[in-house]
């Protein structure tokens, strides 16, 4: 190989080879407080699980084409097959919702494809319908990543991966087999992206894991995505951003970029504050976003007292018991999100009975930084996938450093992307003499 392949060949490989520029050194304070009996998911327990089949991607008809040229915002709802038809009629209610507000609603039945084959087909609907976002209901097919140096300095890691969904133009390779001992080869996780970096589209996932039957669960999510959206549920715009003790320093910082959508918001970043008892006590007050800032693990988070030299556990759990009267969190608190563990955090927060619709939240040691890049869009009037999408494209500028892989890499959204934090839903705008705009009887859901 010359030397001007090599150096285009090095060029391209954006995600790892790119030096590390030291702009996120400052924040890194992670710590594993994960119990020593918890085994993180990984590649392998999903897919034994969870194997992949062969069956085709589905097909873009001609009307679909015909119906995306109109002038609303178009849309996909992706849901995975061994629930499609037991909850027709609560996808019927969403896409209504999702049409009254202004979008072009296409819907796919899917089982579970390879990640290669989904995304092939999120390519087809983002070329052929121009879709903006998608959401995933259901066990839609993760696809996984893997670095064999977390951080450049904390040993291997693998975990389910978003953004590949969302990057469809670049190229994602699989050339090391890190099953023993790493060598060139395939072993179904991803390790490399290069070629264009820039999102084309966003995604979320309405994902309950580890239920036997989650049908319920998602019928639920979507009954009461319903009656927010009818302003049915209606709380306060307040803000809650709870900063435990290693990120004191960036407390005021924080609470800023939250303030952009935010104006009226509480900062609690004390450290003897800081504590279960007390998140929990502000938890259960009105607050409609809660930015929380802790060290975490799939099945609960953890705080310092006692000057840093203990630390207490809240069990995710809570947000089931509690039911916070909350409905969006941003949650900076390690693999929180890790939506392939049984009972994650974030999915027991969002699909809790009642109130809470969305979490922004990592699968992996890391979590969201450079918040501006995110509130700033939907202070601007973006829903919550463009915003996300918008501040993924900023960290793609310039390719990605192994720091901004392994902070970044594991962001997802739970919940529904298409909700906009600052519209005004509107309430009776159902017309019951209006057969186009009737939603379907709650006793059908």
């Amino acid at each position: 190989m010359t030397r001007k392949v090599i150096l285009a060949f090095l060029i391209l490989l954006g995600f790892i080879l790119t030096e590390a520029s030291g702009r996120l050194d400052g924040y890194k304070k992670f710590l594993d407080i994960s119990p020593k009996d918890y085994k993180a998911s990984s590649f392998k327990s999903w897919t034994d699980k969870h194997p992949y089949n062969n069956e085709k991607k589905p097909k873009v008809e001609l009307e679909d084409v015909k119906k995306a040229n109109g002038e609303k915002k178009n849309v996909a709802i992706i849901v995975s097959d061994d629930i499609a038809d037991s909850i027709s009629a609560d996808l019927a209610l969403y896409t209504l919702d999702l049409e009254n507000d202004g979008y072009s609603v296409f819907s796919y039945a899917v089982s579970e494809l390879h990640p290669e084959t989904l995304r092939s087909f999120l390519y087809e609907l983002y070329s052929s319908l121009s879709i903006e976002g998608a959401v995933f209901v259901g066990n839609v097919t993760p696809a996984w990543f893997q670095l064999e140096s977390d951080f450049g300095t904390d040993g291997y890691a693998e975990w389910p991966m978003d953004y590949f969904y969302m990057e469809l133009n670049g190229e994602w390779w699989d050339s090391t087999d890190f099953t023993s001992t790493p060598v060139p080869g395939s072993d179904g996780i991803y390790d490399d992206h290069s070629g264009d970096l820039m999102p084309e589209i966003y995604i979320g996932r309405i994902m309950p894991t580890g239920f036997s039957n989650y049908v319920p669960i998602v019928k639920n999510y979507i009954a009461k995505n319903d009656e927010f959206r009818t302003d049915f549920i209606n709380i306060d715009k307040k803000a809650l951003i709870y900063v435990d003790d290693d990120w004191i320093p960036w407390a005021s910082q924080w609470a800023g970029d939250v303030s952009l959508l935010y104006p009226d918001f509480k900062l609690i970043s004390e450290g003897e504050t800081t504590r279960v008892e007390n998140y929990r006590m502000n938890l259960d007050t009105l607050h409609e976003w809660v930015s929380l800032f802790a060290h975490s693990w799939p099945g609960g988070h953890g705080f310092y007292y006692n000057s840093k030299t203990e630390m207490e556990y809240m069990s995710a759990n809570d947000y089931l018991n509690l039911v916070p009267p909350t409905l969006f969190y941003n949650f900076f608190c390690c693999s929180f999100a890790r939506y392939t563990d049984d009972n994650y955090g974030t999915g027991l927060a969002i699909f809790a009975d009642t109130f809470s619709i969305l979490g922004i939240g990592s699968t992996k040691t890391g979590s969201m930084l450079d918040f501006e890049y995110f509130y700033t869009p939907l202070s601007n009037g973006k829903n919550i996938g463009e915003a996300f999408k918008d501040w993924f494209s900023y960290q793609a500028t310039g390719g990605f450093t192994i720091d901004e892989v392994s902070w970044f890499g594991g962001m997802t959204i739970i919940g529904d992307p298409f909700i906009y934090p600052t519209h005004e839903y509107l309430s009776g705008s159902f017309e019951e003499n209006d057969v186009s705009l009737k939603k379907p009887d709650k006793n059908e859901i």
